[in-house]
C-alpha cells in the first residue's frame, strides 16, 4: 500500500517517534491511521468515497493521491496517539512504589500532556476541519442553497414593470 509509507513516516514525525528505538511499530501505527481515517470519514464528506476496513487495516481506493484526506487522517492519528499518552500519564500520576532501596515516583508530568492536547495535533485537527468546512462552503451551502448557486444569473429573473405602482415586479 502506497499510502502507508507516507502516512506512517509523517505520523512518526508528528508524535516524535523517530530514531533507533521507536515506541510504536509500523503495524500499530497503521491500525491507528485506519481507525483515524474512519473518524475523519465521519467528520468530513469528501468527493471520493473511501472504504475503510478495520480488520485488514485497509483503505480503498488508495488515498495517497488525496493530500487533504491524508493530512486529516495523519493529524487525527497524531491526536489519538497524544491522547493515549496523556491517558497513560494521567493514570500513573502520583504513583509511588518502593521496594527496599529502589523507589519509583511519578508525579506532575501529565499537565504538560494536557497542554499538548489543547495546543497540539488535536487542536490543529479541529482548526483544519473548520477551515476546510468553511473554506469549501460545505456549511454555508446547507444554509444558503435555496437562495444561491453556481449558476445564478440575476439577469435571468423575469421582471415586469407595473405602471400603476411604478415598480418592477419580480
Amino acid at each position: 500500500m502506497a499510502w502507508t509509507d507516507v502516512a506512517i513516516s509523517t505520523l512518526r514525525v508528528l508524535i516524535n517517534d523517530m530514531g533507533t528505538s521507536p515506541t510504536y511499530d509500523d503495524n500499530t501505527l497503521q491500525q491507528l491511521l485506519v481507525v483515524s481515517a474512519l473518524y475523519v470519514k465521519q467528520d468530513i464528506t469528501f468527493d471520493t468515497t473511501y472504504t475503510i476496513d478495520i480488520t485488514t487495516t485497509g483503505i480503498s481506493p488508495d488515498p495517497s493521491t488525496d493530500a487533504t484526506f491524508m493530512n486529516f487522517m495523519v493529524m487525527k492519528a497524531a491526536c489519538q496517539a497524544d491522547f493515549n499518552t496523556f491517558r497513560t500519564k494521567a493514570l500513573m500520576e502520583g504513583v509511588s512504589a518502593k521496594l527496599g532501596p529502589a523507589a519509583l515516583t511519578i508525579a506532575g508530568n501529565s499537565s504538560a500532556f494536557k497542554t499538548l492536547l489543547s495546543l497540539g495535533p488535536c487542536a490543529t485537527y479541529d482548526k483544519m476541519r473548520l477551515d476546510y468546512l468553511y473554506g469549501t462552503g460545505q456549511l454555508c451551502k446547507a444554509i444558503l442553497s435555496p437562495f444561491i448557486g453556481n449558476n445564478f444569473d440575476p439577469d435571468s429573473l423575469s421582471t415586469s414593470y407595473d405602471n400603476n405602482t411604478e415598480r418592477y415586479r419580480y
